[in-house]
């Protein structure tokens, strides 16, 4: 099942591997997944790779870890892939909806090798970590997490409050014009 003579790292291909489970169905929303015990013996690596590739799962938004409990799917992941920057408050209302957001982290901090690989930047460099709650309505809201690099963005982070669409921040204050962009988002709905 894992390749062990190609590039691509042990982590990164269980990654892969649980994603496409999580997708087929074989692990349904809010579901718990095996342990990590049991994952290192269906894909025949050691329990470190195996925490790393579900710990990056986690901070992706797949998986959550509940203390005592074990790891489960995330529910209601919404995925969309944009060919263009599109403002995330656009999408939400031409959805139907109209959020109301929050800051729930801002910070920056030393870019990760996955994070310096996606953004096209070197591995330790400085980015902004944003993490916004967004609220739909009463009984749905979502977490939203993304990255910017610190270089690219000078003091983006100032600029950063609840009401504004990073899309048109990004393109009126930096000129910025993306040509691609792949989020995740996790969406709770409270009853």
């Amino acid at each position: 099942m894992l390749e062990k003579n190609i590039k691509t790292p042990l982590y990164e291909q269980i990654e892969i591997e649980l994603k496409r489970l999580i997708n087929d169905g074989k692990y349904k929303q809010g579901t718990l997944i095996a342990s990590e015990s049991e994952l290192g013996r269906e894909f025949g690596a050691s329990r470190i790779t195996i925490r790393r590739a579900v710990s990056d799962l986690v901070d992706q938004g797949y998986l959550v870890k509940k203390q005592g409990k074990g790891t489960f799917v995330q529910a209601n992941m919404v995925e969309r892939n944009l060919l263009h920057l599109g403002s995330y408050s656009n999408f939400m209302k031409n959805s139907g909806k109209h959020p109301s957001v929050q800051i729930v982290k801002l910070q920056e901090i030393a870019s990760t090798d996955k994070i310096a690989e996606l953004l096209n930047i070197f591995p330790g460099e400085p980015v902004i970590n944003l993490k916004r709650l967004v609220k739909f309505n009463k009984e749905v809201s979502g977490l939203e997490s993304a990255y910017y690099s610190s270089n690219k963005f000078p003091k983006l982070r100032e600029k950063i409050t609840p009401d504004i669409s990073m899309a048109n921040l990004l393109s009126t204050q930096y000129g910025y014009k993306e040509q691609g962009s792949n989020q995740l988002l996790s969406c709770q709905h409270r009853f």
